[in-house]
């Protein structure tokens, strides 16, 4: 009788082991809020409610915010539920003041041990508006910088004193970091714009009579520092070297622009005997282009996804060329017949300002080409902010003037007693 009972209990034994160890039924997620396609805006606070359930167990659920690329962005919340049925009910703080307007996705994600479940809500997130804090003007003295601040009212404080040899300075608004540079004796030094307190450097090694560092531009938050000696090395915002690149023949760039899968330079030898615009895969940095050119090359700009604008002085006078990055070929556009480019900045794709000895100039890619806009007495260090629609440049070295581009009109005047060297806006992020 015990024999015939336990040959009835095995197949019973056996479908419960079995199944024990093959759960097949996954958690179930139902997501009550937010609602599909719901708008939310940078700072707003997500209300996440739903209900999960197993048919056993649930191992833990856990909550996070993914942009559309299906990366995080935000911390993970994870709960371990002590029954198989559980209803969350959390907070999700959009406080990324960096993140892009576009579609995001709530994701629940919920286990059993052996299955995961996971469920997508989407939304959508209004990015922070771009808005400017301040200016900052530098001025030069003797080899002492002094870093003035132009707020919202228009008052000019003093925010920080450098002794350097210049050799150039950036901003980064999402890092709120602030860059300079010396040339034979002054480090690269990197400040924070909340305090102005020193966040790390780059020592410069004193060789006279040779500089150590030859320029340096920010781009997307990295740092990019060119060495005279033939190198160049691009830094994160925290000072670690991301990448390192001895360039060919001891040239060393003057020009840096991150362009798609590459990195486009333009570099010089010692005593400008050789000149080249290059084209680097990134981030192997194996050279895609080597263009000989015989001209100085101000500044790059991209202008699709194929083509870039680039700024030259070519003799006497200035060019506008456009460089294919597809053939390597060099085109030049217009010719600027009234002197040198002295300074250029861009305020769209394909419409831009510059500067020459005795004017501002309208440049339109599209059709109208180059136009006198305003004259002005040696204008330099000329920047344009798109969330005011205004530029600002400096003249007779000693005042900053503010103007409106359209309509046409002066806003503002400030006089300095140093010489001027460098104008750049600040911004609650790039």
């Amino acid at each position: 009788m015990y024999k015939s009972w336990l040959l009835l209990l095995l197949p019973l034994v056996f479908f419960y082991s079995c199944n024990k160890e093959g759960d097949t039924f996954s958690p179930q997620v139902n997501i009550s809020s937010p609602f599909e396609n719901q708008l939310f805006a940078v700072d707003d606070i997500v209300n996440v409610v739903a209900n999960v359930c197993d048919d056993r167990k649930l191992e833990y659920v856990n909550v996070k915010l993914l942009n559309d690329d299906m990366t995080p962005v935000s911390a993970s919340q994870t709960l371990y539920p002590e029954n198989n049925c559980t209803d969350i009910n959390l907070e999700i703080h959009i406080d990324n003041i960096l993140l892009p307007t576009g579609t995001y996705y709530i994701l629940v994600s919920a286990s059993d041990g052996l299955n995961v479940t996971n469920e997508f809500r989407k939304i959508s997130i209004k990015g922070l508006d771009k808005k400017l804090k301040f200016l900052l003007v530098l001025t030069e003295n003797n080899g002492t910088v002094t870093i003035n601040k132009i707020d919202s009212l228009n008052n000019i404080t003093q925010v920080k004193t450098i002794t350097t040899d210049y050799c150039g300075a950036a901003v980064c608004s999402d890092a709120q970091q602030f860059y300079i540079a010396g040339r034979y004796t002054g480090d690269v030094s990197v400040f924070s714009i909340y305090d102005w307190q020193l966040q790390w450097n780059v020592p410069v090694i004193v060789d006279p009579p040779f500089p150590y560092f030859e320029a340096i531009d920010v781009y997307n938050g990295r740092l990019y520092v060119s060495y005279r000696e033939g190198m160049f090395h691009i830094y994160s915002e925290t000072g670690n070297i991301e990448a390192s690149h001895a360039t060919e023949n001891g040239e060393y760039p003057l020009v840096f622009l991150p362009f798609e899968d590459y990195l486009i330079t333009y570099e010089v030898s010692p005593g400008s005997s050789q000149k080249h615009l290059m084209v680097y895969f990134v981030p192997s940095f194996t050279i895609y282009k080597k263009i000989p050119v015989n001209f100085e090359i101000l500044k790059v700009f991209p202008m699709n996804e194929t083509e870039c604008l680039l700024f030259c002085n070519d003799g006497g006078h200035g060019v506008i060329k456009l460089f294919s990055l597809a053939t390597g070929s060099v085109t030049d556009m217009y010719y600027f017949t009234n002197g040198l480019f002295t300074n250029v900045t861009q305020m769209e794709s394909t419409q831009y300002l510059f500067s020459s000895e005795a004017a501002i100039w309208h440049f339109s890619y599209d059709y109208k080409g180059i136009s006198l806009w305003i004259n002005a007495q040696n204008p330099q260090n000329l920047v344009f902010d798109e969330t005011e629609g205004c530029y600002y440049f400096s003249e007779n070295y000693l005042t900053v003037i503010k103007k409106r581009f359209l309509p046409s009109e002066t806003v503002g005047s400030f006089t300095f007693q140093d010489t001027i060297i460098n104008i750049l806006p600040v911004y609650n992020r790039d």
